[in-house]
């Protein structure tokens, strides 16, 4: 991560496909209508990333957590991140130089509130996204076998339909859940700690099978990595 940022090529020579680019339609992919879509490209990444480091990522390490709050105050880079708009580099280093500079402005006298902190936590949370697509390399079997087959073939869990879609239409009665199944749906991006809270109830609470409710999760999710 410390290895010099190299610069975007000017220009990308790919495969010549004609006069105009293919549609959506011609390659099979149903466009979801979503709302609140991040803006596309690498000038976006960029700027999304700047405006967490400078504006909005102050409140990140007490805001991380709850939905609403997560939706201004977290980074919002993830899918920048899944379609190689901007590099885990380049993210890791200007992180690292926002805080040095937040610490010069300290040792200066300025008053730089809980900034230091906030970005301390999403330096962590960088790891942790590397260290779960690195643990997905060193054990390729984790999205089909559970960690535990013995305990998983004993639990003998069966895929529901009506629990299955009362689960991935957030339609089961539980208000908070439904809330953000439904904003996940909409938007195709909810907070961490909110996933791993809509894959839980699936397990726990409907008794679904991990690897048909981690399927569909993986389908709506805008910003999906493998791992």
């Amino acid at each position: 991560m410390r290895l010099e940022l190299l610069e975007p090529p000017e220009e990308i020579n790919g495969p010549v496909l004609g006069t105009e680019a293919p549609t959506l339609e011609s390659l099979g992919i149903v466009s979801r209508g979503l709302v609140h879509r991040p803006e596309p490209g690498q000038s976006a990444a960029w700027e999304t990333l700047q405006s967490f480091l400078n504006e909005r990522g102050e409140p990140y390490r007490w805001s991380m957590s709850g939905p609403s709050q997560a939706i201004v105050h977290c980074s919002r880079l993830s899918p920048y991140l899944s379609v190689g708009c901007i590099s885990m580099r380049r993210v890791v280093q200007e992180t690292s130089a926002r805080m040095r500079e937040l610490r010069e402005l300290r040792s200066g006298g300025e008053e730089i509130g809980g900034w230091l902190k906030s970005l301390s936590s999403f330096q962590s949370r960088l790891a942790w996204h590397c260290h779960f697509m690195q643990k997905l390399e060193n054990e390729p079997t984790l999205d089909n076998v559970a960690q535990n087959p013995l305990i998983d073939r004993n639990l003998a869990r069966e895929l529901d339909g009506e629990r299955f879609a009362a689960w991935a239409e957030g339609r089961t009665g539980w208000p908070f859940f439904d809330a953000c199944m439904r904003s996940l749906i909409a938007t195709g991006w909810i907070n961490f700690r909110m996933r791993a809270m809509l894959m839980s109830a699936a397990s726990y609470n409907l008794w679904l099978p991990w690897r048909d409710v981690g399927l569909h999760l993986a389908r709506m999710f805008l910003d999906y990595e493998p791992g």
